[in-house]
């Protein structure tokens, strides 16, 4: 039914025959595969490009007096956070019941500082060498978490060593078995 009303319409407003805009044969078809890696890969390394002129360049390349900055500064008025779209994102936070944005997410993003569903992170992309302090944040907390995590461990240790050797005491079995697992786990 639409082809007859558009080859009709064809004729009546071109004067063209169908045959004369339309291929004797079409091309071969697309094949739509996922691209989540692609897109994923794309974030990853170009998450910090901006342009300059027809150059795509890292923003901490920019001189800070470039004019990428300027511009930011003249659209939010030195304020990000007051922009439509981090203003919606914001709004989204406070009515969810997590306090997180509406991102479908099936791994962790290739960004970590944009990983944070509860946060609106409006520094990467638009300041200079905020993915690489964000990233050393980071690190420096994995490594008091590290820390912490150590000495509960020790702790933990610490009270099972007091109850392994009550039970050994009680159950020379036992001590031979942790004596085997101890010799099965250094191989």
């Amino acid at each position: 039914m639409h082809l007859h009303a558009a080859k009709d319409l064809l004729e009546k407003y071109d004067n063209k025959q169908w045959d004369e805009v339309v291929p004797a044969e079409f091309p071969t078809l697309l094949d739509f595969k996922q691209t989540k890696e692609y897109v994923r890969d794309i974030l990853d390394t170009q998450v910090e490009l901006t342009v300059d002129r027809e150059d795509f360049v890292d923003i901490a390349e920019l001189p800070k007096k470039h004019e990428f900055f300027q511009y930011q500064d003249a659209v939010h008025g030195g304020d990000v956070e007051s922009a439509t779209s981090h203003t919606v994102i914001v709004a989204y936070q406070d009515q969810d019941e997590d306090g997180e944005d509406y991102r479908y997410e099936e791994s962790d993003n290739p960004v970590a500082a944009l990983a944070d569903r509860t946060e609106d992170n409006t520094d990467i992309g638009r300041v200079a060498n905020a993915r690489a302090e964000y990233d050393a944040e980071e690190e420096d907390d994995d490594d008091i978490e590290a820390d912490v995590v150590d000495e509960e461990v020790m702790e933990d240790d610490d009270d099972d060593e007091d109850e392994d050797d009550e039970e050994e005491r009680s159950c020379p079995k036992k001590k031979q078995g942790r004596k085997k697992m101890a010799k099965a786990r250094s191989r």
